[in-house]
């Protein structure tokens, strides 16, 4: 009798205790899953010392995106659902962000001889070859060998950016940026990330022209993040001592400012006329970014070399023209460029035309009176389709 007392007696122990053990077991297991995860997250971010500066400020750049979700492609079998949209100023406010080439391993030596020799440091006994494989990369984009292009965008570029060789790495944004100027995506995100390489290089002033070519080229829906990479360029370099708030000043009063009438070969004659935005009689002040200096090199000599008149040439050559930084002469040509538009080739003919008032003015208020234009003359039933340019 006695023992069955002390038999139930226990049993409510024996229960607790085993509530005790799976509660400690659950509490191991959750520090366990938060150990993994801390160093996932580090082997994912590198984190430095700097890094954790970084990550409690939040550093100020937009990424690119990977360029299969670019939706802006100048191509007729990229829908664009859109027609152009006003851009908008960046809040300038900061933010962490991964790097869309950073991956969860950090970098190995890849098995291919070619990379594998860029991924080294350059020497005066490797300088021939570094040479002949970068030729090689330009015959790649000249064939449009797109499995190459792949390779170039997956492997290549972010294995040159793992190992910290970012020299090279310009130097193949560079050639991809010139080779690839017929997709506005693929210039635009080459630039910018071209501009990082020099940010990492402590060459603010090169990064600073790259991005400004950045500005130039890209659509208005990503002037913000264009903005912001020059905003944090000119934190670096320094033109002026308020050079940063100058500039953002500057875009802030030039967003709704226009012309009072056309001063570009490639608007129509009512443009202006409308009153779709806030008129304002200031004179057009020069802005920050009028002053730094874009010498054309070898995009306008990569222009040059393009004789093509189909719509894909134009496209690319006037590409080009905008990151050499002449608006004018890339006008001149998208105007032909949208004579020969069919299709959704309007719309990216169209936002050219935005993307030439940018780059000419600095300041995005003419580009945004342009894609208000081109949206009220689309809700118009009489003016449906193709207007004149």
């Amino acid at each position: 009798m006695s023992t069955n007392v002390n038999k139930a007696a226990s049993t409510p122990v024996r229960v607790g205790m085993m509530r005790e053990s799976v509660a400690a077991l659950l509490v191991a297991l959750l520090i366990a899953l938060a150990a993994i995860g801390a160093l996932w997250l580090r082997s994912v971010v590198h984190f430095t010392p700097t890094a954790w500066t970084d990550l409690y400020r939040g550093p100020t750049r937009f990424e690119p995106p990977p360029p299969a979700q670019i939706p802006w492609i100048n191509d007729i079998r990229q829908p664009q659902p859109n027609r152009l949209a006003l851009a908008r100023l960046p809040r300038f406010t900061k933010r962490m962000s991964v790097r869309w080439w950073w991956t969860d391993k950090p970098f190995q030596k890849p098995s291919d001889s070619h990379l594998a020799l860029l991924c080294q440091p350059p020497s005066p006994a490797t300088a021939t070859q570094r040479a002949a494989i970068l030729q090689t990369i330009r015959q790649w984009l000249n064939m449009h060998d797109w499995t190459k292009v792949t390779l170039l965008r997956n492997e290549w570029l972010p294995d040159l950016l793992r190992a910290g060789r970012y020299n090279t790495a310009a130097q193949v944004c560079q050639i991809m940026a010139i080779g690839l100027a017929g997709n506005t995506g693929w210039p635009q995100m080459m630039m910018q990330t071209r501009a990082e390489c020099f940010l990492a290089l402590n060459r603010p002033a090169a990064a600073l022209r790259c991005a400004v070519r950045m500005y130039n080229i890209c659509t208005l829906t990503d002037a913000s993040a264009a903005i912001m990479l020059i905003g944090e360029c000119l934190q670096h370099a320094a033109l002026r001592s308020d050079s940063f708030h100058l500039f953002a000043g500057q875009q802030t009063l030039g967003l709704t400012y226009h012309p009072l009438r056309p001063e570009h070969s490639c608007l129509p004659e009512d443009f202006g006329k409308l009153g779709i935005l806030r008129q304002k009689a200031t004179a057009l002040q020069p802005t920050v970014l009028r002053e730094v200096p874009l010498t054309p090199g070898p995009y306008e000599i990569a222009a040059q070399h393009l004789t093509g008149e189909d719509y894909s040439s134009l496209m690319a050559r006037g590409n080009l023209y905008l990151l050499a930084g002449k608006p004018r002469l890339a006008a001149a040509i998208f105007v032909r460029a949208y004579s020969l538009a069919v299709g959704t080739q309007f719309i990216h003919a169209e936002n050219a035309v935005a993307r030439c008032l940018k780059a000419q003015y600095k300041i995005l208020g003419p580009a945004n009176q342009w894609a208000a234009y081109v949206s009220a003359r689309a809700a118009a039933p009489a003016t449906q389709g193709r207007h004149p340019l």
